[in-house]
């Protein structure tokens, strides 16, 4: 998504939290809201 308000840093910001989420959060869910952790 370009922004003339965004700059790379904050692109390459979103990248490395969309790429940390489908790692270590994602995997985890179903069981964390089984556990009510969610």
């Amino acid at each position: 998504m370009s922004s003339a308000i965004y700059e790379d840093v904050h692109e390459q910001y979103r990248d490395t939290v969309r790429t940390f989420i489908k790692r270590e959060v994602t995997p985890h869910y179903a069981r964390w809201e089984e556990e009510g952790g969610i």
